[in-house]
């Protein structure tokens, strides 16, 4: 959910469909903290917002990412469902 719909996803880079400053900001918290209590109560109101409040959208098939790479190669995956490995992209 958070992936596809952050201002670092799909939803707000490509699409430019939907925008949400509340969603917004809970996305680093949820993102940095070490805390399972914090994140479940900023999860809650993620959804909240997602489901409730000021829903995007409906999602009708979410594409889970998994990436392997060796240590030394300096990539980051991107925010949307590419892999872009050109020299522009790499860390």
């Amino acid at each position: 959910m958070a992936r596809a719909i952050t201002r670092c996803g799909n939803v707000q880079t490509v699409a430019k469909t939907w925008k949400n400053d509340a969603f917004n900001a809970l996305c680093p918290v949820l993102q940095g903290s070490l805390d399972p209590e914090e994140r479940r109560r900023v999860f809650r109101q993620m959804l909240e917002i997602d489901d409730v409040i000021d829903p995007p959208g409906t999602a009708l098939h979410d594409l889970t990412m998994f990436y392997g790479k060796a240590k030394a190669v300096p990539w980051q995956a991107y925010p949307v469902e590419v892999m872009d490995l050109r020299a522009g992209n790499m860390v």
